[in-house]
């Protein structure tokens, strides 16, 4: 049995050596006669070779035809090379040619081997050739109008073929495919595979053409891989370059299992690739590439392809990629891929690396669809998907460019720019109908890892959609500034966060610590969204400054919190020493609800940015905010608000803000009309417009301009400390503000206020408004409730009405009350209201109120209150043009528990009071509330003084009682008149006039001041005219006298 074993084995491995002398043949056919090719057997460059000589000559190419060609390993087949011959051309008219040894040219001549069949190179394959080699399954090759040489229809060439070949020429389908494993390693060459001498071109053109493991590199030349599915023509010119129709069906190209197409430029040559094929496939570490080592531009790559499909790794990533070598001052070429569709997988990337001193090459990427999909496996030393370019020293990163209808990018994969050296990162533009990230890690834009900057991103789409923590940035990370980003787009949509809600889907501009300044951002758009914790913003976390913001749309959208309640966001923020950029946003119509911000913010010791928003209608809601924020030691940025409409609803509120020691900034808001309303749904917080202090930082000024303010439902207009800081003044002007009731559950009234709520000073408020409209628990206040001082109050207006409405300077602690300072035009209305200035614990400030008329009513109070020791009520000044009414109970009082009563003041030709005012001194005002009187009252423990309440003495006897008889209209005639003594100025009056005197009536009043005229006629007759008064004239007394004057 043994002996059977061992016999088989013998048998079988006898097998296996007679295969490979059996296919170990070169063997001419008889296609040529006399010409026939010869082959010996010889030694050729140490290699045991099949000479092959003999051959036709035409012109300049020799030409040969084999019925098979094959190489056994070990072995190598030469051509020789004549003198004055270009090109060999052998063709194959059996069976495909399956090549393990070596194939060689003696001489410099190029090399074309043509077998319709198929080549096949192995594993130990190599070449051996002086000029260019040619592998080709066409059926023939062409010599322009002389004629073609065929392998398909063989005959001997004719002996016009004396020029160069000018096409291949496939007519049968399928045609055969050329596959390559070749590895075998070279004494000359860091690379292994089919190789050329250095500045020669290799040429693939097929059928299908296979690497499956192999390689096939030049230096300083060129190669080219095409092929054709089907009947048809690829050119050729004189340099060896394919013209590949585009209007004819491609063959397919794969590489696989760290297959490699390599072109390295040399100073023989640029080094230079072009890939033509209806699908490309690179898996496994399959990779295509041209790189420069020496001085000097190094060639382009181009791949134009039906599908590229780049996946996976093997040693390296799949891809195509396009470098320069270290130190090596060269310049990039370009990287051109034009596809229909792409897909970049599983760690594999098209990358453009400069790790020299000169240029990288720049990208031309152009697809109907560009896909990219992967995982980052640091473990395994495996990164995510890519395309883009990168520098790593001195030299630049090349720029990138893709046009595309669809572009998605998800599973971490990214497309980006980056410098990790001193050069300057490559500018990143695509143009794109949509845009698609999704993804943790998933992320467009560019990188400055080191000295250099990054480069500048633009991008231009109708939709941009990015998720689920996916990010299109432009970052700095070392001391290189960040690239600028313009995004142009129809709809923006950018939503959520990262699964584990760390990182949020982003937009914007960073700079981590230790960086240099953050990029600029610009973004056009129609619509704009960001929700569910989504993020547009630039910020520095360095010493570097955060970049600017720009947003110019016709509608933008802020809605919402992550599920661990991080806001949806939009602005600018600094954190460390560098500070935030500055945001200017311009829109038709702005939404901001449920918790989302837009904001500026600092966090560090830089300041924070400027925020200016222009509107047609902004609306913010449920807790949303439009905010300019110091959060730490550097000071917030001012922000302005310029809108047609602004509405703050539901605990959304517009604020500068000061949390810390920095300063608020000020805010300025201009608009047609504001509506400010409510409080939050949990009712912590009050829909709220203006500035805050929180602790030591110091609150900005306030100013508001509108034609129409509603404060509303417990809404709050205010600026305020609560802190050590300084509230910010408050200045209002408007055609009309209203501020009307309180808040439905806590009854918290709807208030334009300046607080201070701990040591801090509130800041004073100056309203300027034609209509001042307080009612339904509303209030118009100053206030303090600890140590600091209350704020003045200032309010210019034509009408104010106050119905169950508070006007106050308050302090309810050691602070003193601001003042009070009301100018009314016309008139000032009050009911069941009060305007009050009161200190707990210090001096109450003094009310001064000048109106045209002043009409306090139902219980309606002017008052002045203070309840500190040794302290002095405030005054109260009273200034009426026309009169001042106070009636049911309506008190004037200034009030000292332990001091000086204030002093009141009245400016004014009358006081009316109903019921009667009368003087109870040394009353507080406890006891005068309630007593259904009208009090003026300024007690203390010394009362202060009441002056000024003017006599309404003159209505007393100045009133008739008319006659209840009718009388004859016709008897009613007034003959007085006024006389002017133009001498002297002194009044003439004759006879009796006004009603309801009649004819014969003695005069009412007579007053005697100077010459009388007496009257024509003592009795007046039926049909006398009627004299109508003129007008209303004032005597030497001051009585009032309606009259005319005399016509003479």
């Amino acid at each position: 049995m043994r002996r059977i074993l061992s016999s088989g084995l013998i048998a079988w491995l006898s097998t296996i050596a007679l295969s490979s002398v059996s296919i170990a043949q070169v063997v001419p056919d008889t296609t040529f006669s006399s010409e026939q090719s010869t082959v010996t057997s010889e030694t050729v460059r140490g290699l045991p070779s099949d000479l092959i000589r003999g051959g036709a000559i035409r012109g300049i190419n020799l030409f040969h035809s084999f019925s098979s060609f094959n190489i056994p390993e070990g072995r190598g087949a030469y051509f020789a090379n004549p003198d004055a011959i270009r090109n060999i051309f052998a063709r194959v008219t059996g069976e495909r040619s399956q090549i393990f040894g070596r194939l060689g040219v003696l001489g410099d001549a190029n090399l074309f081997l043509i077998n319709p069949n198929g080549v096949v190179f192995e594993q130990n394959s190599s070449l051996d050739v002086g000029g260019s080699f040619v592998v080709t399954t066409a059926d023939a090759i062409q010599f322009g109008d002389r004629g073609s040489f065929s392998a398909t229809a063989p005959g001997s060439p004719t002996s016009v073929l004396t020029v160069d070949p000018s096409a291949f020429v496939f007519n049968r389908v399928p045609t055969g495919a050329i596959v390559n494993r070749s590895i075998s390693s070279s004494a000359t060459s860091p690379i292994s595979g089919l190789q050329v001498r250095d500045g020669k071109n290799l040429l693939f053109v097929g059928g299908n053409i296979e690497f499956d493991r192999g390689i096939v590199a030049t230096a300083g030349g060129r190669i080219e891989l095409a092929g054709l599915a089907g009947a048809g023509v690829i050119g050729l010119d004189p340099e060896l370059r394919l013209n590949v129709p585009s209007n004819q069906e491609r063959a397919n190209l794969s590489l696989s299992n760290d297959a490699q197409v390599a072109a390295i430029g040399t100073d023989l040559g640029r080094g230079e690739i072009i890939v033509n094929a209806h699908q490309l496939t690179a898996t496994g570490g399959g990779r295509i590439f041209v790189l420069r080592n020496t001085s000097g531009e190094s060639g382009n790559l181009v791949v134009n392809a039906a599908t590229l499909e780049l996946s996976g790794y093997g040693n390296l990533p799949s891809g195509i990629f396009q470098g320069v070598f270290p130190g090596v001052h060269g310049l990039g070429g370009t990287l051109i891929v034009n596809a229909q569709q792409i897909r970049i997988m599983n760690g594999a990337a098209i990358f453009s690396t400069n790790a020299g001193s000169g240029e990288g090459a720049n990208l031309q990427i152009r697809a109907d669809s560009i896909d990219l999909s992967g995982t980052v496996d640091p473990l395994n030393n495996r990164f995510s998907s890519g395309l883009g370019s990168t520098t790593t020293a001195t030299g630049n990163a090349g720029s990138v460019s893709v046009s595309t209808r669809t572009l998605r990018i998800f599973n971490g994969a990214t497309l980006s720019t980056s410098s990790r050296g001193s050069g300057q990162g490559g500018n990143l533009q695509i143009r794109a109908k949509a845009i698609e990230l999704v993804g943790d890690g998933t992320s467009l834009g560019s990188l400055a890892y080191a000295e250099g900057n990054a480069g500048n991103v633009a991008l231009l789409t109708e939709n941009l959609s990015i998720r689920d923590g996916a990010f299109i940035a432009t970052s700095t990370y070392g001391g290189g500034r960040g690239g600028t980003l313009q995004v142009e787009a129809n709809e923006i949509d950018i939503v959520g966060r990262t699964s584990d809600d760390v990182f949020s889907s982003f937009l914007g501009s960073l700079s981590f610590p230790n960086a240099g300044d953050a990029g600029n951002v610009s973004i056009v758009a129609r619509n704009l969204s960001i929700r569910n914790g989504a993020a547009v913003t630039t910020s520095s976390r360095s010493s570097g400054n955060g970049g600017l913001l720009q947003i110019k749309a016709d509608s933008i959208t802020l809605i919402g919190v992550s599920k661990e309640e991080r806001s949806s966001l939009m602005g600018s923020l600094a954190f460390s020493k560098g500070n935030a950029g500055n945001v200017t946003v311009s829109v038709g119509t702005l939404n901001i609800r449920d918790r989302a911000r837009l904001t500026t913010t600092t966090d560090g010791t830089g300041r924070g940015g400027d925020l200016q928003v222009e509107a047609g209608e902004i609306n913010l809601s449920e807790g949303a905010s439009l905010e300019s924020l110091a959060d730490a030691e550097g000071n917030a940025g001012n922000m302005s608000v310029t809108a047609k409409i602004l509405n703050i609803r539901s605990g959304a509120f517009v604020a500068t803000s000061s949390r810390r020691t920095g300063n608020g900034g000020n805010l300025q808001v201009r608009a047609d009309s504001i509506t400010l309303t409510g409080r939050s749904p949990d009712d912590q917080a009050s829909s709220f417009l203006g500035s805050l202090a929180f602790r030591s930082g110091n609150a900005g000024a306030t100013e508001v301009t509108a034609r129409l303010i509603r404060i509303l439902s417990g809404a709050v207009l205010s600026t305020s400390s609560l802190g050590q800081g300084q509230g910010g003044n408050l200045v209002v002007n408007a055609d009309a503000i209203e501020i009307i009731g309180v808040s439905p559950v806590r009854q918290f009234g709807s208030g334009l206020l300046s607080r201070a709520a701990a040591t801090g000073n509130a800041g004073n408020v100056a309203v300027t408004t034609k209509l001042l409209e307080i009612r339904d628990g509303g209030l118009l206040s100053t206030s303090a409730f600890r140590e600091g001082q209350g704020g003045d109050l200032k309010i210019n207006a034509d009408l104010i009405n106050l119905t169950r409405g508070e006007i106050s300077a308050r302090s309810q602690g050691r602070g003193n009350s601001g003042n009070i300072q009301i100018r009314a035009g016309d008139r000032l209305n009050a009911l069941n209201s009060s305007i009050t200035s009161s200190s707990n614990q210090a001096t109450a400030g003094s009310i001064s109120i000048r109106a045209g008329s002043i009409r306090l009513r139902e219980n309606s109070d002017i008052r002045t209150e203070t309840r500190g020791i040794e302290r002095r009520g405030g005054n109260i000044t009273l200034t009426a043009r026309d009169y001042i009414l106070a009636l049911e109970d309506s008190d004037i009082l200034a009030f000292s528990v332990a001091g000086q009563g204030g002093n009141i003041t009245f400016n004014t030709p009358a006081f009316f009071s109903i019921p009667r005012y009368v003087p109870k001194p040394n009353q507080p005002p406890g006891f005068l509330e309630g007593n259904n009187q009208v009090d003026v009252n300024a007690t203390g423990t010394i009362s202060g003084v009441i002056a000024g309440v003017p006599s309404i003495s003159f209505l007393q006897d100045s009133l008739n009682i008319l006659s209840q008889s009718s009388i004859d209209t016709q008897t009613l005639i007034a003959n007085s008149c006024i006389v002017r003594d133009r001498v002297t100025g002194s009044f003439l009056i004759t006879g009796a006039g006004g009603l309801p005197i009649r004819p014969g009536d003695p005069p009412l009043s007579p007053y005697a001041t100077g010459t009388i005229q007496a009257p024509s006629s003592q009795t007046p007759s039926r049909g006398d005219p009627t004299l109508e008064p003129q007008a209303a004239y004032q005597l030497p007394d001051g009585k009032i006298l309606f009259s005319r004057e005399c016509s003479n």
